[in-house]
């Protein structure tokens, strides 16, 4: 392991989110529109569902006004809302470590590598015991949105999972449909879409204009120097050929797109948090202890930061 976690930015995020919390909770209206965006990264959202964990064991739930995710992220988020946010941390070192979601040898004979629509039944209870609650997910007075990438053109969007077609978790299937290693098309409406992360990897400056954020958390789900392990940049390789030009450029580029939304939130006026994370946790670690001591390090980290802003 090589790097640690690390915040970025003002920690007076955090504490405007418990103040719009504390508000709320006493029927008031905060000035404070604080959003949460958590980005996509696969196994290493892990990180992301621990540190949202803490959030909800600390009450701050609401006090988020609106929360956007990416590809794992939308997961992350949708379970936060749903206050079963602990609940969600168990998809990765339970569903995703199985057979059932994940398979080289499948995908090598022309299946997905990565079955997210296993986990789409999970979520909605079709498959043991943890079912997204709908219901309360609609109910939250949190704003959620997630990135889907449309697939004929490779435009990012944002689709309001509370509203989506023919329920929230279609939303969030498409969000974590990722190119190739998940085969089968998702819809909405007539539209097929892709993992979010292809076109917009961390949206930030889109969040900002669109929805006009107070301050904005970011959990990155990645260390600040991010290098993909060698086996998946070899897959990379071998599918490169079949690959739509956005798709390519996304899969072998320089993370071009990342590094300018990065620079905008840095110089932008809008306080911020961004939330680095270690290397411990892969995109496709399959070790249940690993993901486990990740887990219990996000949050761990998210409890002394929220120690540090008067918590």
């Amino acid at each position: 392991m090589t790097s640690s976690f690390d915040a970025e930015g003002d920690i007076t995020v955090l504490r405007a989110i418990g103040e719009r919390a504390e508000t709320l909770s006493q029927g008031g209206t905060s000035p404070h529109r604080p959003w949460l965006l958590v980005l996509g990264g696969g196994i290493r959202g892990i990180y992301g569902a621990a540190a949202v964990t803490q959030l909800e064991a600390s009450a701050l739930t609401d006090g988020i006004a609106g929360c956007v995710g990416i590809s794992t992220g939308a997961a992350t988020c949708a379970y936060f809302l749903s206050k079963q946010a602990a609940l969600g941390t168990t998809f990765y070192y339970e569903e995703c470590i199985g057979r059932e979601f994940f398979s080289i040898r499948r995908m090598l004979f022309g299946g997905s590598g990565a079955d997210v629509a296993f986990l789409a039944r999970v979520m909605r209870g079709a498959v043991g015991l943890k079912q997204l609650d709908q219901k309360r997910l609609k109910a939250s007075p949190t704003e959620f949105f997630v990135v889907v990438t449309d697939a004929k053109d490779g435009h990012g969007e944002f689709v309001d999972a509370k509203r989506a077609v023919p329920d929230s978790v279609q939303a969030i299937e498409a969000s974590m449909a990722i190119p190739h290693f998940y085969r089968k098309p998702v819809l909405l409406g007539n539209k097929r879409y892709i993992d979010g992360g292809v076109a917009l990897p961390l949206p930030a400056k889109e969040v900002i204009e669109q929805f006009a954020p107070t301050h904005l958390l970011v959990l990155a789900n990645r260390p600040r120097m991010l290098v993909s392990p060698i086996w998946y940049r070899f897959i990379n390789i071998l599918t490169y050929p079949f690959m739509s030009p956005f798709i390519r450029e996304s899969a072998t580029g320089d993370g071009k797109g990342f590094i300018e939304e990065l620079a905008y939130v840095r110089d932008s006026k809008i306080p911020h948090l961004i939330i680095w994370t270690n290397d411990r946790v892969s995109v496709f670690t399959q070790n249940k202890r690993t993901i486990r001591t990740g887990m219990a390090e996000a949050r761990s980290h998210m409890r002394t930061l929220l120690e540090q802003a008067g918590f």
